[in-house]
């Protein structure tokens, strides 16, 4: 690997009674799974597949995924994969990209705010930062269109066919490369026949929520299918003490106004020709979720701790802000905000999706073109006045075009393909501090501003063979080669402290002027080796080792030093995996995994305390770090109609030896990496009478403790907890009827999604989740 810094600018027989060999097949796997669970330090579960119908020629009890971008049964795939189908994820209201957490183990979601740029962590390896020029750690692809940037992450489910979450580097077989995994969203195709249906809903918090789809056939092979999503939320979440002017009345803060539709037309005159174009909006007018300030320094004595914190505390009844402020309501939804907090997007995708067969070769053309509007505002120290606020404005504009071919040549499956994207991230944000009274370091009150504007260009070639050595046994082989460069210009700007040596009182304070013109440069190598044998025709094992790399990049936020402006540089794993799976006539499913990661200069947040200002900024922890666990899932049919599923994952994990910057970070946990995750759904149907069926459901999920940033900084730790959801529903025996009661988070738990640690300014501020809503929705299909 190299790397540059330029200073300038298909498918399985019918079953039928279980033979004594397929017993002991699917027993030697059961052996596998229970062996690897019993591993000290580990146990990962990986979602198992629902009762619902699944596509194709394939069981009605079985998953089709093409995560391997080819149509295999979930049961045959060699690597560790969650699927949530259409009625899993109606079902469970998985809305947004924070609700995997609560379904697929070993995955964590971090938020800046409430519903800001979603960073997934898989397994402990994730992105430590929200900077709209970042590209995630996971590869999230809409459609097959890889997203470039986190700030694309924000848009609501609808019309979805299903979600697949792949764990462990990928980057052999399609898109961008990634390190921790890679989700795939997948919307429901436009299909031969005339199809319909409208859900409508309303909850607490006066949240009124509908939905719709029209599938209709054009022509012969021609279809059209139109679908959309409101949420009209007229009541946040969250209560301020202030008016938008500044003056004492209790307001709410938190509404929603969300619009989002998609069209797609789909041209499948054949077997061998596929051709689905898309076009996709997204509006939001909404406010921001805001986190609650919690406050550090001592009643009367600005930049002097007060005595909790020294000891380990917050306690806002005992310590102010900078200028005696404080709020001592121990609702974490009190807040004190004296201004709008708008959350604006308007965002169009297109895409035009073609498969075609000609002779033995498959090929496929993945384009894609997004662009991405939005305006927001954060206030980092709530309180009601102008201290830490900003407002930004970015943008994203990106093009992607994928292609891929694939044959089957004797004994080897050969996949081949290339990938190419154009992105570009700019924007600037209003730095509002001008109530801070900066004559105590010697200089007036000022409000800063924050520009960047970052361009990428990414290109790749990718090679992936399945060579089959026996009947049973494959080897896998695979490797990509990508390169990519990105030129970044920006920084932080005052009017009244610009560059000059000269300038005495800027310095003294270490705030000034900041600026880079930069272009860095990556060349890098992925691979990957696996072996999977078939132990029966409903038991499989497999092994691989591969390699994932993520490319450095640019922060773009509030500086004071050019230095803070420096790239961080690429970090690449190395994982080893180890799994089984087994299928005991569909009444047991069994799934289990162990990985063992080498993660070399692991990039996260570093609070940079040697600043007049201390400030947080993503750097490299030199050396390589670890971390390993192991996961296993089950699923149970033990009668008609119901179906129990469980899934756990232990993790544990350990920063490099040799550690990189201010603080030194030997042997601390990963940020956002829980050491337990569980989660287990029961879910139950039969009819009532003779024209009704009756639908229960009940899930829960545990997630154990866990630092928010690489310091394992102990004022912004995410506590273990519990959540409970529940759903009933009545459905007319066709199921073209259904009225439904809901509950998420029923015990109205909190707990801590993120923080953000400006101690030096007198505030941790400390995100947390949403708390309990409920409601009522009536759907029908055609």
């Amino acid at each position: 690997m190299t790397h540059r810094y330029l200073n300038r600018r298909d498918e399985r027989s019918a079953r039928g009674r279980i033979s004594v060999s397929s017993v002991i097949a699917r027993l030697g796997a059961l052996s596998v799974i229970a062996t690897m669970t019993a591993l000290p330090a580990t146990a990962l579960a990986q979602a198992a597949p629902s009762a619902a119908p699944a596509e194709g020629d394939a069981d009605a009890n079985e998953i089709v995924v093409t995560a391997l971008k080819q149509r295999q049964l979930l049961s045959d795939v060699p690597a560790t994969l969650s699927v949530l189908t259409e009625q899993r994820i109606a079902e469970s209201r998985i809305e947004q990209v924070e609700a995997l957490a609560a379904t697929v183990s070993n995955v964590n979601i971090r938020q800046t705010v409430p519903g800001v740029s979603p960073v997934i962590t898989i397994r402990g390896v994730g992105l430590d930062d929200f900077s709209t020029t970042n590209s995630p750690a996971t590869g999230v692809s809409l459609d097959e269109v890889t997203l470039s940037s986190i700030a694309l992450l924000n848009s609501d489910f609808f019309d979805i066919g299903r979600i697949e979450v792949l764990k462990g580097p990928q980057g052999t077989l399609y898109g961008r490369n990634t390190v921790s995994g890679a989700l795939n969203v997948i919307s429901a195709k436009p299909a031969p026949s005339f199809d319909a249906a409208f859900q409508a809903g309303y909850g607490n918090y006066k949240t009124f929520d509908a939905s719709g789809m029209v599938n209709a056939p054009l022509a012969d092979g021609l279809a059209l299918r139109l679908s959309g999503k409101t949420i009209q939320q007229r009541e946040g979440f969250y209560t301020s003490n202030y008016r938008k002017d500044g003056s004492l009345g209790k307001r709410d803060l938190g509404r929603r106004d969300v619009i989002l539709g998609r069209a797609q037309l789909g041209y499948n005159p054949t077997d061998d020709l596929e051709v689905v174009a898309k076009y996709e909006i997204q509006r939001v007018r909404s406010e921001m979720g805001q986190y609650k300030g919690n406050y550090t320094f001592k009643p009367g004595s600005p930049f002097v701790k007060c005595a909790p914190y020294v000891a380990g505390m917050l306690d806002n009844a005992q310590c102010t802000d900078a200028f005696g402020f404080t709020n001592t309501n121990p609702d974490r939804f009190n807040i004190d905000i004296a201004r709008d907090v708008p959350y604006n997007v308007d965002e169009h995708l297109l895409s035009l999706n073609a498969k075609a067969t000609i002779g033995r070769v498959e090929l496929a053309s993945v384009t894609g073109y997004i662009a991405f509007d939005r305006t927001y505002r954060i206030d980092v120290d709530t309180t009601p006045r102008e201290e830490l606020d900003f407002i930004q404005r970015d943008k994203v504009h990106q093009f992607s075009q994928e292609l891929r071919a694939f044959t089957k040549l004797g004994i080897a499956d050969v996949q081949v393909g290339g990938f190419y994207s154009y992105d570009r991230a700019e924007g600037n944000n209003d730095n509002l501090i001008s109530s801070i009274p900066l004559v105590l370091f010697g200089l007036p009150a000022q409000n800063g501003k924050t520009t960047f504007d970052q361009k990428t260009r990414s290109a790749a070639g990718f090679g992936n063979v399945i060579w089959h050595l026996t009947d049973a046994l494959n080897l896998t082989t695979g490797a990509r080669y990508t390169w990519e460069r990105r030129h970044y210009i920006g920084g932080t700007s005052y009017p009244l402290c610009p560059i000059s040596p000269v300038n005495v009182a800027c310095s003294r304070v270490g705030v000034g002027t900041t600026f880079t013109d930069r272009t860095i440069s990556d060349r890098n190598w992925s691979w990957k080796v696996g072996l999977d044998y078939k132990i029966g025709p409903d038991a499989l094992v497999y092994a691989s080792v591969s390699k994932g790399t993520k490319s450095g990049g640019f922060v773009t936020r509030f500086t004071t030093t050019n230095n803070q402006l420096l790239p961080y540089r690429p970090e690449s794993l190395i994982a080893y995996e180890l799994g089984a799976k087994a299928d005991f006539n569909r009444v047991v499913t069994l799934d289990g995994a162990v990985f063992y990661y080498r993660f070399k200069d692991v990039q996260t947040n570093l609070l940079d305390g040697t600043l007049t200002v201390p400030l947080q900024r993503l750097s490299n922890i030199n050396g390589t770090s670890e971390l390993y666990g192991a996961e296993a899932s089950a699923t149970l049919r033990p009668v008609e109609g119901l179906t129990l599923q469980s899934n756990l994952g232990l993790l544990h994990t350990r920063l490099a030896t040799f550690a990189t910057g201010p603080v030194p970070f030997v042997g601390n946990r990963f940020s956002n990496a829980p050491n337990l995750t569980f989660d287990a759904l029961a879910r139950y149907e039969t009819p009532i009478g003779s024209n009704l069926r009756l639908i229960l459901q009940g899930d829960t999920s545990h997630q154990g403790f866990a630092f928010k940033d690489a310091s394992n900084n102990k004022f912004i730790v995410q506590r273990a907890y519990w959540l409970f959801n529940a759903r009933a529903a009545v459905a007319t025996a066709d199921k073209r009827w259904e009225f439904a009661v809901w509950g998420k988070n029923l015990s109205d738990t909190k707990y801590i999604i993120s923080g953000g640690d400006t101690s030096g300014l007198g505030v941790i501020g400390l995100t947390t989740n949403n708390p309990r809503t409920y409601g009522a929705s009536i759907s029908w299909k055609y």
